[in-house]
């Protein structure tokens, strides 16, 4: 799991995956970052050793936690490849192969179109790009430095039209 300092400014700056996760989608297991500290949440135990199954308490007011320290939800990859499952199961719900295999025939999808995002055959991407702009693609794709990365990336580009510029996300054309 990325921890680490550009992942969090990648997941702080992408609003809308915050969103999701201050508007009630918050679960035992997730990560954030709290100032300076990483924080798994996790099952809280009582006295007798029950657990209270307790989530963070995020007031939706500010979006803060304590002394007005806001926190920024670190999605695991699995989190980030179920953002996704909503626009395929859309995109195919009449196919007959999603409604043969359902779920399977999904996941397979969100598999493929991850493949293409990360290795465009360059035949595919369009007949007039220049090697120059393909090797431009490559050098983006090969800054992320993590799977965690990677997917945000690919999360943000297929829901919201957005591209990482280094220091925020970017709508693309």
């Amino acid at each position: 799991m990325d921890t680490g300092k550009d992942y969090i400014l990648q997941c702080e700056k992408a609003g809308e995956i915050q969103a999701l996760w201050l508007n009630g989608r918050h679960k035992i297991g997730d990560y954030y970052c709290l100032g300076k500290e990483i924080v798994l949440n996790c099952d809280i135990y009582d006295e007798s050793g029950y657990p209270k199954n307790e989530t963070i308490g995020v007031d939706k007011q500010n979006y803060s936690i304590g002394k007005g320290i806001k926190p920024i939800w670190l999605p695991r990859q699995d989190q980030l490849q179920d953002m996704l499952r909503s626009i395929y199961q859309e995109k195919h719900r009449n196919t007959l192969a999603y409604i043969r295999h359902g779920e399977g025939f999904i996941n397979a999808v969100i598999v493929e179109e991850f493949d293409c995002y990360v290795y465009p055959r360059y035949e595919e991407i369009h007949p007039s790009i220049t090697r120059r702009a393909y090797a431009e693609y490559k050098k983006y794709i090969w800054s992320f430095a993590s799977m965690e990365q990677l997917w945000l990336a690919f999360v943000l580009r297929e829901k919201y039209s957005k591209k990482w510029n280094g220091k925020e996300w970017k709508e693309t054309k």
